[in-house]
């Protein structure tokens, strides 16, 4: 037995369904624009509920900007949104009015994270900042979130310790005091370091601003950060 192509004769409806739904699943990413899951076929072949799963399909959405819409002709008074889903949309466009805090939160998670995973002495000599604490307040400038923390993956906390921190120690060389910077150079040399800070300031495709980890872990802090400061919202 097939369900394919269902029409809704007895309804006078032009709709038609492919196929019967099993089972759906979907994740919407708000900070990525990103929408994708799956829908999975009914088998009418298979008598229990729970293994009637057939063939999945893989469904990706597309990045657009979300309007609510209203009739603007007709008689009929204009549709009106769901409470529920009028508070998802006000809470988008609080956001969007702090977009502001959005990134200066996830700066702070960035920097921080550096500090977390960097070379302990490299922190302690040449810094001066404590290992960041572990915590779950967005506001609370000095804390790190979990997911940042030893939780993090292998690649891009060795990525940290032995580049970015590094890179990051040169950037800042200058307003570092002169004991302070004949340690670095001691450490690293100057080629080395005029090399650290090209790629930490400048738009190369081998520098910080187009490092494929360094784009991942910005995405990844920014969604943490958005999920910490509208927690009403799940990513």
């Amino acid at each position: 037995m097939k369900f394919e192509n269902l029409a809704f004769t007895q309804s006078k409806s032009d709709f038609s369904l492919r196929f019967l739904i099993s089972a759906v699943q979907f994740r919407a990413d708000p900070v990525q624009g990103v929408f994708r899951g799956k829908l999975t076929e009914c088998n009418p072949d298979c008598e229990k509920a729970a293994e009637n799963h057939g063939t999945v399909h893989l469904v990706q959405g597309m990045k657009i900007k979300p309007e609510p819409s209203q009739s603007s002709t007709g008689t009929e008074p204009s549709g009106r949104l769901a409470p529920k889903l009028m508070s998802r949309i006000s809470l988008i466009k609080k956001l969007g009015a702090d977009t502001g805090l959005l990134k200066k939160t996830t700066a702070r998670y960035l920097e921080k994270v550096m500090l977390y995973h960097m070379n302990e002495q490299e922190r302690n000599d040449l810094t001066g900042s404590p290992k960041p604490r572990i915590g779950m307040d967005p506001k609370d400038a000095d804390e790190l979130p979990v997911e940042l923390g030893d939780n993090l993956d292998d690649e891009p906390r060795d990525w940290l310790r032995d580049e970015h921190a590094v890179a990051f120690l040169a950037s800042n060389l200058s307003k570092r005091s002169p004991e302070d910077q004949k340690k670095f150079h001691a450490l690293f040399g100057n080629n080395y370091i005029k090399r650290l800070n090209y790629y930490y300031y400048e738009k190369g495709p081998r520098c910080l601003s187009r490092s494929p980890k360094y784009i991942r872990l910005n995405t990844y802090a920014t969604n943490i950060a958005f999920r910490r400061l509208v927690p009403q919202i799940s990513t």
